[in-house]
């Protein structure tokens, strides 16, 4: 017997494809020089960084929710986040304690379509770190 004596027949919902894009990964390009960095907390074991204004990482994808992954410490800095070209959130990535591979920002969608996530460092003090992309497809 079901929830209050009803029953319902099953409905199958969208196939879920999980992907975890490292910061080298296709579809992921920068502006600018980022360093890269490598140790094993990272994703993958490497992260690429920079402080520097104005400085970016877009990742293009086709997908249902997205996620940034960086590390947040007392020396990180601040981001904003832009999506498909609009300012949608400002990140301050500096508390302690030092917490790698966090998914700090996400944004999920109601159909499976292509977009850009763009991370801009705002370059007022600290090193930003990209280390990965969560993807739902």
């Amino acid at each position: 017997m079901g929830l209050g004596g009803h029953y319902s027949s099953m409905a199958a919902g969208p196939v879920i494809s999980p992907r975890l894009v490292q910061q080298n990964g296709t579809g992921v390009t920068y502006s600018g020089s980022w360093a890269l960095t490598s140790f094993s907390s990272y994703s993958g074991g490497s992260a690429r960084y920079t402080s520097v204004a104005k400085r970016s990482a877009t990742y293009s994808f086709t997908g249902r929710s997205i996620g940034f992954v960086t590390t947040l410490a007392g020396n990180r800095g601040v981001v904003y986040i832009k999506l498909d070209g609009a300012n949608v959130a400002k990140i301050d990535l500096g508390t302690n304690p030092t917490t790698y591979r966090r998914i700090v920002w996400s944004r999920s969608f109601s159909t499976l379509k292509a977009h850009k996530v763009q991370v801009v460092v705002v370059g007022t003090y600290g090193r930003v770190d990209v280390d990965a992309f969560a993807v739902l497809k």
